[in-house]
C-alpha cells in the first residue's frame, strides 16, 4: 500500500463481481505484468497500464479461443495472433480495436482430404475484420484469387486461377466474374435438335451416366497436359499416363499418405503435400528412379509445368506483397509451390540434404527448395 492505496505486487478478489487479479499495482490501478480471472472462465495473463490492457498479453476465453499479441485501451491492437479453437480457425496479423484490421493472413484449419491441396487461406489487407483491399484468397484444392476486396466481396480487378491452370483476369462485382465466357458444347443442328424425338426416363439416365464417365473428374485432376508439350504423341502419352495411375490409383493413395504424414505435422498450416524432398524419397524407394530417369531429369521435366508454380506469401511479408501488388498489379511474382520461409528449416529423421545428394546422385544445382 503506498498513500492508501494498492501500490505494488498484490492479490485483490472481489467475491461480489467473482472476478481475481495478482500482479502489479501503482497508485491503485493495475500496472505492469498482472493476470486478472473473470467469473465466466475468462483469463487475461498480460501487461497493463492504469488499469488497463496495455502491451503483450494473452486472453483466453470461456469458449477456449485465444488471443496472443498486442494490447492497448484495452482492446486488440496491433499485431497478434487469434486462434478460434471452436470454429478451428487462425488469424496472425494487425488489429485495430479488437477488429482484423490492416495486413494479416487468415487460415481455416480444417481437416484432410484426399482433394485438398491446401488449406483455405487469406493473405492481405483487412478493415474492421472484413477482407478490403488488395488481397490474395488461397483454396483447398488449388485454384486462387488475386486482386481487390470489398468488404468480404471480390470486388473490383482480380485474377482468378482455375484448379486446372486456367485464368480470368478482368472486373469481379460481389464475387462474381463479370466478363467470363462459358463456351457450350455445340451439341447437333437446330434441324436435328428440333426433329429429335423426346427421351424416356430409361434413356435420359443411360445418357447421363455416359456423360459423367467422359467427363471424368480425375482426368482433370491428374492433367498433365503443360508437361508433355514437347512429346512427339501427347494425347497417347497423357492417356497412357492415366491409365497407369488409375490402375494404381489405390496403392498410390496409400504411399503418398505415408510419405506425406509428417509434412502435414510440420507444415500444418500450410498444405498436406509432399516437399521435393519427400518426392525424392517416395521416388527412390518405389525405385522409379534408374539410369535411364535420373531426379534431375525428372526436376527440369516438373519445372516446366505452368502449373506447379503460384505465389504464396506469408503475415511476415508484408512489405513483399506491397512490391508484388504495386508493381504488377493483381499478380505477383511468381513462387514455387510449397515454398516457403521455413523450409530451410526442416529437417527429416537422419537425412539431410547433402546425404539426399550422395545416395540419389544429384547434383548441387538440381536442388530445388520445395514443391507439391
Amino acid at each position: 500500500m503506498l498513500n492508501g492505496l494498492r501500490h505494488g505486487k498484490g492479490k485483490y478478489i472481489n467475491q461480489k463481481e467473482g472476478v481475481e487479479y495478482e500482479g502489479q499495482w501503482e497508485a491503485g490501478m493495475r500496472h505492469g505484468y498482472g493476470e486478472l480471472r473473470y467469473k465466466n472462465g475468462s483469463i487475461y495473463q498480460g501487461h497493463w497500464e492504469r488499469g488497463m490492457k496495455w502491451g503483450e498479453g494473452k486472453m483466453t476465453y470461456a469458449s477456449g479461443n485465444f488471443y496472443e499479441g498486442n494490447w492497448s485501451n484495452n482492446k486488440r491492437n496491433g499485431q497478434g495472433v487469434m486462434h478460434w479453437l471452436t470454429s478451428n480457425e487462425k488469424y496472425t496479423g494487425n488489429w485495430e480495436d479488437n477488429f482484423q484490421s490492416g495486413f494479416g493472413t487468415h487460415i481455416w484449419l480444417d481437416s484432410n482430404s484426399d482433394n485438398k491441396l491446401l488449406r483455405n487461406r487469406y493473405v492481405g489487407y483487412w478493415s474492421k475484420g472484413l477482407r478490403h483491399g488488395k488481397g490474395t484468397f488461397y483454396y483447398s484444392n488449388g485454384s486462387k484469387y488475386e486482386g481487390d476486396w470489398s468488404e468480404n466481396f471480390k470486388h473490383g480487378t482480380g485474377v482468378f486461377t482455375f484448379e486446372d491452370g486456367t485464368e480470368y483476369a478482368g472486373p469481379f462485382e460481389k464475387d462474381r466474374m463479370i466478363d467470363r465466357k462459358i463456351q457450350m458444347p455445340v451439341i447437333g443442328s437446330p434441324k436435328k435438335m428440333k426433329d429429335a424425338q423426346p427421351e424416356s426416363p430409361k434413356t435420359r439416365v443411360s445418357n447421363l451416366a455416359k456423360k459423367e464417365v467422359e467427363q471424368n473428374p480425375f482426368k482433370k485432376l491428374i492433367d498433365i497436359s503443360d508437361l508433355i508439350d514437347f512429346e512427339t504423341a501427347p494425347a497417347e502419352v497423357e492417356k497412357e499416363c492415366q491409365n497407369i495411375l488409375l490402375r494404381h490409383n489405390s496403392e498410390l493413395k496409400n504411399w503418398y499418405r505415408v510419405y506425406a504424414k509428417k509434412i502435414e505435422a510440420t507444415k500444418s498450416e500450410e498444405s498436406f503435400s509432399m516437399t521435393l524432398r519427400q518426392v525424392w524419397r517416395f521416388l527412390r524407394d518405389s525405385q522409379v528412379m534408374c539410369a535411364e530417369a535420373t531426379l534431375a531429369q525428372f526436376d527440369r521435366i516438373y519445372q516446366q509445368g505452368k502449373k506447379n508454380t503460384f505465389t504464396l506469401l506469408g503475415t511476415g511479408e508484408a512489405s513483399k506483397f506491397d512490391y508484388l501488388y504495386k508493381n504488377d498489379g493483381t499478380k505477383g511474382a511468381e513462387k514455387k509451390v510449397g515454398a516457403s520461409a521455413d523450409d530451410s528449416d526442416f529437417s527429416e529423421e537422419d537425412e539431410s540434404v547433402m546425404d539426399l545428394q550422395t545416395q540419389l546422385g544429384i547434383e548441387p544445382e538440381d536442388i530445388h527448395s520445395s514443391t507439391k
